[in-house]
């Protein structure tokens, strides 16, 4: 009796464990959208709610003295988490970086947590800066993006931000913060080097080819590809007084001609994954807060259907800059509602999130939506199929 007791146990998990490796999510076969809608039919609002948010200074959630802190980890996001902004930083942005093979060791060891120790498995996707190379210790530097543009040379272009994708996917990061597609029509604005100029027709160009260079042309990114992210949405480039964050008096015929041309080459040219908004105002609201620039012009006219990011601090400015509001929580609502679908880089204000749902100011089907679009992401960069990463690979990845 005893024997056949033990035997019933053993082949109930058994079963119970091929059940779990046979989940719609968890085939990839399947197309992302279909994996994504399986995934988040699944997932308890808490899990929804943080696939929305990232760490960067709050790295110290799950490190300690610069090591993975699992205890930690396990305290603080039992329910996953969306992103970690570079990994290869360790413990705090002021770090001087890790050696590639030591950012890839660390890097899986955050990753076995979130993929074997989270009720759903769900990985965590890594970001990085990559203007021109990645934004770390012992990363191939290449000229600014705007000496690049000089060229007018789409093919090196492609030639290399194909290595820069190559170099970031080998340390652990699949999404990468660039291109900048901004039209610089000021001089004195302090971010003009990391444009690619003046001109709409070539920066579009331009753009097409570094976001094919990033992502490849597959649905199914490989071990050599990154998610792009289009910067920054919009009108970035003329601000009042070329003060960085300062107002765009720029009127919408204007910015559709000029400064959203590159942006809409790229959508519809080469399909980023990603989108980060602006942190100035236009039209007379803050790019974060604006409905008519993210959700009316960027979502319903150009047809972007990826992710749309937040700048650094950009939703919390809606309380600390803008002024627009006398509660970060409610300047999450309103990011949220305008479009912004993840907060970067830590969770200042999108944690207030749950009580708008409670309340109803936020639906189900908005939260679904909004995360759907997180997942498919997650499962193109291939996170769900192979979520580690090769530590001798990333020591020789260094273009020579």
């Amino acid at each position: 009796m005893k024997k056949t007791f033990i035997y019933l146990l053993i082949t109930i998990c058994l079963g119970s464990t091929s059940l779990a490796q046979n989940l719609p999510y968890k085939n990839k076969k399947l197309s992302p959208e279909v994996r994504a809608r399986d995934l988040i039919s699944r997932m308890t609002l808490d899990e929804k709610l943080m696939q929305m948010q990232c760490i960067w200074n709050k790295k110290s959630t799950i490190f300690t003295n610069g090591e993975f802190d699992e205890a930690k980890a396990q305290k603080e996001f039992q329910y996953g988490l969306g992103e970690i902004a570079r990994i290869n930083e360790s413990g705090a942005p002021s770090s001087s970086g890790l050696h590639p093979k030591q950012a890839a060791i660390l890097y899986n060891k955050v990753q076995h947590f979130f993929v074997e120790k989270t009720r759903l498995g769900i990985p965590v996707m890594v970001h990085e800066e990559g203007l021109h190379g990645q934004q770390t210790q012992d990363a191939t530097n290449y000229p600014v993006p705007i000496g690049l543009a000089s060229s007018w040379n789409e093919n090196l272009v492609t030639e290399i931000y194909t290595n820069v994708a190559q170099e970031i996917k080998a340390r652990g990061g699949q999404q990468v913060l660039a291109p900048v597609v901004d039209i610089v029509r000021d001089p004195r604005w302090g971010r003009t080097e990391e444009t690619m100029g003046e001109d709409p027709f070539l920066i579009s160009r331009l753009a097409v080819a570094q976001v094919k260079a990033y992502q490849g042309n597959s649905v199914y990114l490989d071990k050599d590809h990154v998610a792009a992210t289009l910067k920054h949405f919009g009108v970035h480039g003329q601000s009042e007084g070329g003060n960085n964050t300062g107002p765009s008096n720029i009127n919408e015929r204007l910015a559709k001609e000029i400064f959203f041309k590159s942006f809409k080459a790229a959508i519809e040219q080469a399909a980023p994954m990603n989108v980060m908004s602006s942190y100035n105002d236009l039209w007379g609201k803050p790019a974060h807060a604006n409905k008519k620039l993210l959700t009316d012009i960027l979502r319903n006219e150009y047809g972007f259907k990826g992710v749309i990011v937040s700048d650094y601090g950009g939703v919390s400015n809606l309380k600390n800059e803008n002024n627009i509001t006398p509660s970060l929580e409610e300047a999450g609502y309103m990011a949220f509602k305008a479009g912004i679908d993840i907060e970067l880089p830590d969770p200042e204000s999108f944690t207030g999130l749950k009580e708008y749902v409670k309340a109803g100011k936020i639906s189900i089907a908005e939260i679904n939506n909004t995360v759907t679009r997180i997942l498919i992401n997650k499962f193109r960069t291939g996170l769900f199929d192979d979520p580690y990463v090769d530590p001798e690979r990333a020591s020789t990845s260094i273009s020579k």
